[in-house]
Order: structure tokens, then C-alpha cells, then sequence
């Protein structure tokens, strides 16, 4: 019901005042060396290529703007190709000007769909999410923003892994004449799984090894020392804590950016998480994602936090653009026992605990084109170093890519 609302007011006032109506196309592809792609002690190193394409139709009036687009990428692993996904979104996002001094109402829905090969199509997914939101300009120097965002999520091959989240978030923003801008956030979000399982849930899977690369680790699925092409079948398992359906967190942010020069800036952001009680559910006995934020194996979620960043942004001549960043990250897991190699609890019996740094540096040039379109290159370097008393997530990796887009 929620989602038909907010498409009639996506869509009401096109027939009723006078719009104006534009299209937003790009497109982009990025190629990356990876020498850790599964993010874990084994250091497998893979190249990666995305190609990624985004159309929006734009309408306007004087008092609110519209927009319904697609996304779209297509990930390909040049040593492991069995990793090629694909992924999709459908969504729409309207905005409309409340006030003379600039209160605003945001609001969206989306709709996205992920489809991996046979032997990874446990990441393959359907989600949707609504959500809306209100600016609130307190004066010329600051302003306020409260919102909501509905989010759920269907799992194709895990249906305990299936939830609801709801998700709300305060956000406060100033501005100084010092070229100073100051943001604290309160976030709290609830995520709801669809059945009740406690302990370890099997799931049957037509698993597969790599050459001369396992799927598990002992009792608990993980990486093993052996592991050839076969066509066994074996189980892994879904880890729940409890059998309490959902967990909460809340997350406070604050971030200080200043205004160094005309063409520099700096930023420091905290972030901290904490989960005042519930279930985690996580997959064990499969292969992690590719991305470092896995829902399946990462969950956010799952671990309590401390994380500290800072950013540097230089703008130079030419539309060149560098950012350099570091982040750390403090995470104590809930729940989650710390194993060795074999799947078995350490000596001293902990929990997970990870302490995660993160160096990023990014150079990129635009070039202006006429009608509105340009043409954009950005070369990237990441460096994670993961110390865990989980000594299969005991890693570091070094990314390296390189990209092109273009806006049309």
C-alpha cells in the first residue's frame, strides 16, 4: 500500500502544472587488479571488471522535481568467473519544496534484483525499499533532516536469511564563517528475519570446489587445505544466536569538514555502532563476497564498533581532482566465537574481535563536453590491513583500478 502512494505522488503532478522533462544517461567501466579478492588469509589474487549504466528521466516544476531511473552493472572475475553477477535497479525519487525557506520533502522507492552463477547463487537476491524524509532549515547557517526508510530483502536459496528493516534516522548540519561545517547523526535501524531458527540451520547446496581451493573451514565452512573440482553435494549452515527474530543497532555519527583553501578540504568523521540486544544471523560454509560490506558473512549488524576517518580533497587546475583517506575500524562481534584455521574456538574461547585500517587515494580528471555532457577517467588505490584473533580473516589487501564514464 505504502508503494502505491508514494507512486501517485511520484506521478500526480505531471498532468496538473507544467513540467519540464529531461534525460540522464551514463555509462562507465573499471578495470582492478585485486590480490586478496576473497578477503581472507588464503591472499587469492583476481582481476575484476565491471561495465555499469545508468538512464533517468528527470521531471521539474518550480516546486518539486521527479525522477524515474534504472541502474544496471555487470561484474565479471577474470580467475574465478564463477564470481560473475549481475545487478539491477528500478526506482523512483521525489522532491518537493514545502516552504520559502527551503523546507523540503523527500521521498523514493526502489526495487533491485541480484543473479549470480549456480555456484554462488546463494547471493542472489530480490529487495525493495520506500523511503521519505524532511528538511528542515533551522536558519541561514544550519539545518535538520528526519527521515524513515522501509527496507526487505528475499534471499532466492536462503529463506532464513530472508528480513524487514526498518530504519530511522536525526541529522543535524551547521555551517560557520570559519569555512567550518559540523554534522551529528542518530541512526537507529531493526532488522526482522522471517523465521524463527536457533543454533545452526542446514542448507544443501550443490557445492563445488575451486582447483586447489576448499569451501570450508573444518565444522564451521571455511576455507580448507584441499579442494578440487567435484561435484559432491555438502551442507552448510545459517548461524543464529537466539531464537529472538530480529536485532537492533543504533549508530551515532559526527563529521567536521573544513575548508582549508579555495581548492582544499579536510574532514574527520567517528563513527560508532552499538547493538542493544537480538539475534544475528550469518552464512557459514561458503565462499564471502566480494565486496568487504557482505551482508552474508559481515553483517553490520553483527559487531559493535569504534571507527575513525579522515579525508583530504585537493581540486587542482583542470578539473583534476585527489582524495586521499584513512579509516580504522574497532569491531567486537556478538556472539561470534573467534576460530582457528580448523573451525575450531581459540584456546582462550573469545569472541571475534577485528581491528580493520584502510588507506584510499583516487585521482580523477573531467572533461567538459558540449550540450552538457562529459567525459570522466579516475584511477584508485586501496590498502586494507585486517588484524582479527580469527586468523582466517587475518589479511591485508592491495586494490589497484582504473575507469572511465561518461554522462550523456
Amino acid at each position: 500500500m505504502l508503494y502505491l502512494v508514494i507512486i501517485t505522488i511520484l506521478l500526480s503532478g505531471f498532468s496538473s502544472v507544467s513540467v519540464q522533462a529531461q534525460w540522464t544517461k551514463s555509462f562507465s567501466v573499471s578495470t582492478s587488479y585485486d590480490n586478496n579478492a576473497f578477503r581472507n588469509y588464503a591472499g587469492l589474487s583476481d582481476n575484476i571488471s565491471q561495465f555499469s549504466g545508468y538512464f533517468a528521466k528527470d521531471f521539474s516544476s518550480e516546486k518539486w522535481q521527479s525522477r524515474l531511473y534504472y541502474r544496471g552493472s555487470y561484474s565479471l572475475f577474470a580467475q574465478y568467473d564463477a564470481r560473475n553477477y549481475h545487478y539491477h535497479q528500478l526506482g523512483g525519487a521525489f522532491s518537493r519544496v514545502l516552504s520559502d525557506g527551503g523546507n523540503t520533502l523527500n521521498l523514493g522507492i526502489n526495487s533491485s534484483l541480484r543473479v549470480n552463477r549456480t555456484i554462488y547463487d546463494y547471493y542472489n537476491f530480490q529487495d525493495a525499499s520506500v523511503y521519505g524524509n524532511v528538511k528542515i532549515v533551522i536558519n541561514s547557517a544550519s539545518n535538520a533532516n528526519l527521515g524513515y526508510r522501509l527496507h526487505g530483502r528475499r534471499y532466492s536459496n536462503l529463506p532464513d536469511l530472508n528480513y524487514s528493516e526498518h530504519y530511522f534516522f536525526a541529522r543535524y548540519i551547521g555551517f560557520f564563517q570559519t569555512r567550518t561545517t559540523l554534522m551529528v547523526e542518530s541512526n537507529y535501524g531493526l532488522k526482522i528475519y522471517q523465521s524463527h531458527i536457533t543454533g545452526t540451520q542446514p542448507v544443501q547446496e550443490d557445492g563445488q570446489g575451486f582447483e586447489g581451493y576448499g569451501t570450508h573451514r573444518g565444522g564451521m565452512g571455511h576455507f580448507g587445505n584441499t579442494g578440487s573440482m567435484g561435484d559432491n553435494s555438502h551442507m552448510s549452515e545459517i548461524e543464529s544466536n537466539n531464537t529472538n527474530p530480529g536485532v537492533g543497532q543504533w549508530i551515532g555519527q559526527f563529521r567536521l569538514a573544513q575548508s582549508l583553501t579555495n581548492s582544499t578540504g579536510l574532514s574527520v568523521e567517528f563513527t560508532l555502532r552499538r547493538n542493544p540486544g537480538g539475534e544475528i544471523r550469518y552464512l557459514a560454509g561458503q565462499v564471502s563476497g566480494y565486496i568487504s560490506e557482505d551482508e552474508l558473512f559481515d553483517d553490520h549488524y553483527g559487531y559493535e564498533s569504534e571507527e575513525l576517518g579522515t579525508t583530504l580533497t585537493q581540486i587542482f587546475s583542470g578539473k583534476v581532482t585527489l582524495k586521499a583517506s584513512i579509516d580504522t575500524r574497532w569491531k567486537d562481534y556478538v556472539k561470534r566465537n573467534a576460530l582457528d584455521l580448523n573451525g575450531d574456538p581459540v584456546h582462550d574461547q573469545s569472541l571475534r574481535k577485528d581491528r580493520e585500517v584502510q588507506f584510499w587515494f583516487s585521482l580523477g580528471k573531467s572533461f567538459s563536453m558540449p550540450g552538457g555532457k562529459s567525459i570522466s577517467l579516475m584511477g584508485e588505490f586501496y590498502w586494507i590491513d585486517n588484524r582479527s584473533n580469527d586468523l582466517y580473516y587475518n589479511y591485508q589487501v592491495s586494490l589497484i583500478s582504473l575507469g572511465a564514464g561518461m554522462l550523456l
